[in-house]
């Protein structure tokens, strides 16, 4: 290739060097020069406002001589409009960034600067102070104070619901406390409960009561801040153990119980908080559970030698008899549903077998006479579903009731 071709590109080439330095120099006076009237015409801008914000500072006119007065639109405004183009034309995009968080920050401190010297805000007069005392003195000689605004009461009102949220929180991690209350005459686990706020469960199961007819005049009962149970530490048992049984943090129940150590021991009681007995427990210690389903005489009772009438031997009774004349009316001892209608000649006659919750079945046996139920209906507590009588194998009139628990007979008369 020919050399003086490569020159033309070459920026080792000397005639190219020279060619490039007399560009920067030209640049830079011409950047010199730019710079210096910017500065000039700044300088001139601040003068110009200087002038205009302080006029006192240009000489007195001379008396008698006429007041001209010169309406300016706007000038601070037009030349700094004017100086703000011309200096952003050269200026980069970090300076351009500089000016704006400057003339933002000039932007706050002037308006502070103003509302410092609001004349509203400005203190008050003397007489202004003498009244402000006059209306305090009456303030305090009875005047009623000013009602709250809306925000200042939906403020207290927030505050109010937040102690309020506080409270309760406190309460279900706070040591529970007992109060001592002896039965007076007319009370009953329901009243005892609501006249506390608390739930009858509660009652029960804080006191381990396992039969309502415990609770007799005099009787003193331990009354909690909290609906809550007892809970008997058993051999093996661990704080963290009983709590998960229950559904809730170990911490909060030592917290409520107020250990500061995990350390329990057999026998040891713990108060679990929020937490009752079942409806099935409940019903059994109140002796509802089930309802006597007819009016009589127990005749036979649970476990006693039955014999059998037509065979002559003996057997142990799994249900009750209840005496009664022929036709008495026979009624469900707890709300289920109706599994079994049927006639056993030589048994237990004409029967209905009703199956209930928690694996509870009732047998009602040796009746005159059904009312229409038929196999699948659901029948309430205490609603009628027979007649009493003596059909199988009895001779006199009598209701056999047999009450089972996951098939196995249990004594119906601990219901009752």
């Amino acid at each position: 290739m020919d050399s003086n071709k490569r020159s033309d590109y070459d920026d080792m080439n000397s005639g190219y060097f020279g060619q490039d330095f007399n560009e920067r120099k030209h640049k830079f006076m011409k950047r010199l020069v730019t710079s210096i009237i910017l500065l000039f015409i700044a300088a001139s801008i601040i003068g110009i406002i200087f002038l205009l914000r302080n006029p006192g500072s240009l000489d007195a006119a001379e008396p008698g001589a006429p007041e001209i007065s010169i309406d300016i639109p706007d000038v601070d405004i037009l030349v700094a409009d004017a100086a703000n183009e011309a200096i952003e034309e050269n200026l980069t995009e970090e300076q351009k960034i500089a000016v704006e968080l400057t003339e933002e920050a000039f932007t706050d401190t002037e308006a502070s600067a103003e509302i410092e010297h609001d004349p509203i805000s400005e203190p008050a007069t003397a007489a202004d102070a003498e009244s402000g005392e006059e209306s305090v003195i009456a303030a305090d000689t009875g005047s009623e104070p000013e009602a709250e605004t809306d925000s200042e009461a939906e403020e207290s009102s927030e505050v109010g619901d937040e102690r309020e949220t506080n409270d309760d929180n406190d309460i279900q991690n706070s040591p529970v406390k007992f109060v001592d209350y002896v039965v007076k005459s007319g009370d009953t686990v329901n009243k005892i409960a609501v006249g506390f706020g608390l739930k009858p469960e509660t009652i029960v199961g804080v006191n381990e009561i396992e039969d309502v007819n415990q609770i007799v005049v005099g009787s003193v009962l331990q009354i909690p801040d909290r609906d809550g149970q007892m809970y008997t530490v058993k051999s093996g048992d661990s704080l963290s153990m009983i709590a998960y049984s229950f559904d809730m943090g170990y911490v909060t129940l030592a917290e409520v119980n107020g250990k500061t150590s995990s350390l329990i021991k057999p026998g040891e009681k713990l108060f679990i908080p929020n937490r009752v007995i079942s409806e099935e427990d409940f019903l059994l210690v109140m002796n509802t559970l089930f309802v006597l389903p007819a009016e009589g005489i127990i005749a036979i009772h649970f476990d006693d030698e039955v014999e059998d009438v037509r065979t002559g031997e003996f057997s142990k009774a799994k249900g009750v008899y209840i005496e009664n004349e022929t036709g008495t009316m026979v009624v469900a001892a707890k709300s289920g549903q109706i599994r079994s209608i049927s006639t056993d000649q030589s048994g237990l006659g004409k029967h209905i077998i009703i199956s209930h919750d928690n694996g509870y079945q009732t047998v009602y046996g040796h009746l005159d006479s059904f009312i229409g139920l038929e196999v699948g209906d659901f029948v309430e507590q205490g609603e009628q579903i027979a007649l009493l009588g003596n059909t199988g194998n009895m001779l006199d009139p009598k209701l056999y009731f047999e009450v089972l628990k996951d098939q196995v007979p249990v004594d119906p008369e601990q219901f009752f």
